[in-house]
């Protein structure tokens, strides 16, 4: 009967592809897509600094911190944050200049990759004194960074609001 059930092609049965293979698809489709908006857009200036192409597994890994860390690490990697270059562009009172250096611009990328105020720091987190336009990193050392360096409360502000009450 096994035998006579192969030869017979007159019923067929159409078998769906499996879940697992359309999710593939999906997968596929949302990742061409991201590549293709990462790489011709001119937006994110500050972020493509460290992520100049896209990286599975750094995403990855700073989605698994917890929200205070995946705050702060995006509020460094995306640049809007509260250090006096954000700040100065929000209130034209506020020097934009580092608060460590006053050498330049207080910007995510100069704190972590080359204000000489924070080399030691650097160099412990990142084994390099200062680190390139496109900076070489893993998000441990980068966290491991801002929290040595203190950023997380050099980042909170609080409003000349808040502090007349």
């Amino acid at each position: 009967m096994a035998k006579l059930g192969t030869q017979n092609f007159k019923n067929k049965i159409d078998v769906s592809p499996p879940i697992s293979w359309a999710k593939q698809l999906i997968k596929q489709s949302s990742y061409k897509e991201w590549s293709q908006r990462w790489y011709s857009t001119k937006h994110y200036r500050q972020t493509k600094i460290w992520f100049p192409s896209l990286n599975r597994k750094f995403s990855r890994s700073l989605m698994n911190l917890n929200r205070t860390e995946l705050g702060l690490s995006v509020q460094m990697l995306s640049g809007h944050n509260r250090l006096n270059y954000q700040e100065a562009k929000i209130d034209k009172g506020v020097n934009s200049s580092c608060r460590f250096c006053e050498e330049e611009d207080e910007t995510a990328y100069h704190i972590v990759a080359v204000c000489p105020r924070l080399l030691h720091k650097r160099w412990e987190c990142f084994k390099e004194p200062f680190l390139d336009e496109e900076p070489v990193w893993q998000p441990w050392s980068f966290l491991k960074f801002l929290r040595k360096a203190k950023i997380g409360e050099m980042n909170k502000r609080e409003s000349s609001v808040d502090s007349q009450n």
